[in-house]
């Protein structure tokens, strides 16, 4: 063979056609077109040099070739089929870990809340929750469940939309004596320094606005943790573009302007189609959707800024 047969299909295609004797019902049997059951069985025997099976009145008959590969095909079968069951077996559990990420923006200041409140009413879950900005995969299981201002939907993922998060331009009461407010009318921010994204998170719409309006500021810093962010904000080192539902709340911190239209990102959860019903991972779906809809005014900044 000139490639490995790695497709779990693969196997599930010759041992059906085998077991039935027919294509068609070895299609049926695995709920596929007999079309593709066709295209991928001439594809198999190309890679295998030779066919695979007889075409004979009384239907498929596997060649020396195809009985050489039945036997591990079978097994391999068998070996999903238990992975299969253990993975199912912790997927229902209750007490496996439930891996969730979100960014650092959100984590401390608006999440850990909610944490604390779905742990009180399902005691019984664990979340590891993993802090990250860049985004971690669902379809390849790094994490269960994501929280992210990004609708990126690859494999099998299933994402909502559950908020509008609102962005200003926040700056220690220390650094606004210094250097004074900004003029919403006629932005200038010659005298300012900023905190800039790092590349690798350039792709929020904070660093976006900013590589726009803020071209002739000093960069004071440059960063990929809003968390990190905020901290030198308070120091009085710069300004920085934040989550209005976090450094609003920080009584160091004095917004700059109201929340910016163009900063703003929309919050999704996402997971797998495939782990949207299992036990834990449901009960942290609704337990978050309910609770984001109640908080919607303030993620958006509106209650800052009215």
């Amino acid at each position: 063979m000139d490639e490995s047969l790695t497709d779990r299909a693969d196997l599930d295609l010759i041992v059906a056609v085998a077991e039935t004797g027919s294509l068609v019902k070895g299609a049926k049997q695995l709920r596929v077109h007999h079309a593709t059951a066709f295209r991928r069985l001439a594809q198999l025997e190309t890679q295998a040099g030779g066919p695979l099976f007889d075409r004979l009145p009384q239907g498929y008959i596997p060649t020396a070739a195809a009985r050489k590969l039945l036997g591990s095909a079978r097994r391999l079968r068998s070996l999903f089929g238990e992975f299969d069951a253990q993975l199912a077996a912790g997927e229902r559990s209750m007490t496996a870990p439930l891996r969730v990420t979100t960014s650092d923006g959100l984590a401390a200041g608006f999440f850990a809340p909610l944490l604390r409140a779905f742990g009180e009413a399902h005691p019984d879950i664990v979340v590891e929750l993993v802090v990250e900005n860049r985004v971690l995969s669902v379809p390849q299981r790094e994490v269960d469940i994501a929280l992210r201002p990004a609708r990126e939907v690859s494999g099998d993922m299933v994402c909502r939309k559950v908020a509008t998060v609102g962005y200003s331009l926040y700056a220690s009461r220390d650094y606004v004596r210094r250097n004074g407010l900004l003029d919403p009318r006629a932005l200038d921010f010659t005298p300012h320094a900023i905190c800039a994204y790092s590349e690798d998170i350039a792709y929020f719409t904070t660093a976006r606005w900013l590589r726009r309006h803020a071209t002739n500021a000093r960069v004071a810093a440059q960063c990929n943790s809003l968390g990190a962010m905020q901290a030198m904000a308070r120091a009085g080192m710069c300004i920085a573009a934040l989550p209005c539902v976090v450094a609003s709340g920080d009584p160091e911190l004095v917004a700059l302007l109201p929340p910016i239209d163009a900063m703003e990102t929309s919050l999704w959860i996402c997971t797998h189609k495939r782990l949207r019903k299992v036990p834990r991972v449901r009960a942290f779906l609704d337990f978050f959707y309910a609770a984001i809809e109640s908080q919607k005014s303030r993620l958006s900044g509106a209650s800052r800024s009215s």
